[in-house]
């Protein structure tokens, strides 16, 4: 198992930021993965079913608290698989079992966590019909944490990947998505904080606020930026998750967009004729050929970057 710090960002940043941490204790950032437990799990363990391959597949809680799903797969054996982390909270919840040698695996069950009168509350198969060979099968890479997932829903993650023993040792330093996620190191800031004024630009060396706080329409109609643009890293720091991209290494820092990945190009496969999104592509690659980006405006213009609201 991996070492990390638990989910809250330290007391030192909550010292300060008080309205922050509040904000994203709120966001799905802060229950991009949790410990599996009965509170964390919004999945009901209490011995109900749903059939899989004419079988039940039961949920279930033993007298440690410990979460489990059994069920008979495709070559008639009973899985007896242990839920370690839960994996977002909606609208629907995934759940993480131990696969052996550091690999994390997606049970095929999720919980759908919409309410009763809009269908949820309720297990049911993630990917009906896929056969041990298909990419999506639950044993299958489409259904590994350590490549697919893990580097947007924790903090500082390593794979630790062992190519001769095909192995991983995964590391990282919250289990969610937690201030460093996005601010990058801050131990120079800490220090900046406690009053050492060697430290420049308050111990960061990337700006990430937003290029200017407010537009307004000119005479000719014109969106213009009430102060000029200032360099920021923004739109690069939100894109390293919220982008269509093949990783090709650890990223070293939040702005690792283009050089840890590779993205997505404005396919006709991925994107609608004028490069809006069509499938499963996020929001970086049609926001970068847009007028809102043309202009300056970036992702905290609209949202706030810890709520996610």
């Amino acid at each position: 198992m991996s070492v990390y710090a638990a989910g809250p960002p330290s007391e030192q940043c909550a010292s300060c930021h008080q309205q922050q941490v509040d904000d994203w204790k709120k966001s799905d950032h802060f229950h991009a993965m949790e410990k599996a437990t009965v509170v964390s799990s919004l999945g009901e363990f209490d011995g109900r079913s749903i059939q899989y391959l004419g079988q039940p597949a039961v949920f279930r809680e033993d007298e440690e608290k410990k979460l489990w799903v059994d069920f008979v797969d495709e070559q008639g054996k009973t899985q007896n698989l242990n839920v370690i982390y839960t994996f977002g909270y909606q609208p629907l919840q995934q759940y993480i079992f131990d696969a052996g040698k550091g690999r994390w695996q997606f049970i095929l069950f999720a919980w759908d966590s919409r309410t009763q009168q809009e269908g949820g509350q309720r297990w049911f198969i993630l990917h009906p019909g896929q056969s041990p060979n298909d990419t999506f099968h639950w044993t299958q890479p489409g259904q590994n944490w350590n490549q697919m997932c893990a580097d947007c829903h924790v903090t500082d993650y390593k794979k630790n990947y062992d190519a001769e023993t095909q192995t991983y040792q995964p590391k990282f330093s919250a289990i969610n998505v937690s201030c460093n996620a996005c601010h990058g190191d801050n131990t120079k800031h800490i220090q900046w904080a406690k009053g050492d004024k060697s430290i420049t630009n308050k111990g960061y060396d990337v700006n990430i606020k937003m290029r200017t706080p407010l537009f307004h329409k000119d005479v000719d109609g014109n969106m213009v930026s009430v102060q000029p643009l200032m360099a920021s890293k923004q739109v690069d720091t939100c894109a390293s998750c919220h982008a269509r991209r093949t990783q090709l290494e650890d990223r070293s820092n939040p702005q690792d967009i283009v050089n840890a990945f590779m993205p997505s190009l404005l396919t006709a496969d991925l994107y609608q004729p004028d490069g809006q999104i069509l499938d499963e592509v996020y929001v970086w690659g049609s926001f970068m050929q847009s007028k809102m980006h043309e202009k300056g405006v970036t992702c905290s213009n609209c949202h706030n970057p810890h709520s996610g609201k």
